[in-house]
């Protein structure tokens, strides 16, 4: 991995980012007590779990320490990958859920991005405007394609990652799968609507 690359990893897995509009925040994911905790609440809820793509034996602690190593320093984890969770001012339980950028392609810079909330979270415009804080976060970062998958099903996820990725391609697995160029201007800003 080349010094821009090894400084790039070291920013999505260091640096917050804080939503333009001040009310959400977004933190390198290094805590299993947390993530137990949200884990705990949004995995084991069918209203969640049903439009996720997850294992019956997943496990946060281990998925923690895949990403973050075994001490916790995220230089010790996957240089494929990064989690945030999701802070809501105002909101003092811990994270309401997370965003992850995977499947990171080092030479092409392109990544998978995925996303999950709390049930309490769901349609109140808040996966929209973590899912533009992360693609804009990652195009200034230097990265050319992101891409991402949802569900049929899931129209609420669907009409929220059309918006920002256009239409996706509905493939024989009931996904449809999406695309984005981030060296164009990404269209659409859900802070300004």
């Amino acid at each position: 991995m080349g010094t821009e690359n090894f400084v790039r990893l070291a920013v999505l897995k260091h640096d917050s980012i804080t939503s333009p509009d001040n009310d959400l925040d977004l933190f390198p994911a290094r805590s299993a007590e947390w993530s137990d905790k949200f884990y705990a609440e949004a995995f084991h809820d069918p209203l969640v779990t049903a439009h996720l793509s997850i294992s019956d034996d997943f496990d946060p602690k281990r998925y923690m320490t895949e990403i973050n190593g075994p001490l916790g320093n995220s230089f010790g984890g996957s240089p494929t990958k990064a989690l945030y969770h999701i802070y809501k001012r105002g909101y003092f339980e811990g994270p309401i859920g997370h965003v992850s950028v995977k499947e990171i392609d080092w030479k092409n810079l392109t990544f998978h991005r995925g996303m999950v909330l709390k049930k309490q979270f769901l349609g109140q415009g808040i996966g929209p405007k973590v899912g533009f804080v992360i693609l804009d976060h990652m195009k200034k970062l230097g990265f050319k394609r992101a891409f991402t998958e949802v569900k049929g099903a899931n129209l609420r996820s669907l009409n929220a990652v059309r918006k920002q990725f256009g239409e996706g391609v509905l493939t024989n697995d009931g996904q449809y799968h999406f695309e984005l160029d981030l060296t164009k201007p990404l269209e659409w800003n859900p802070f300004l609507q």
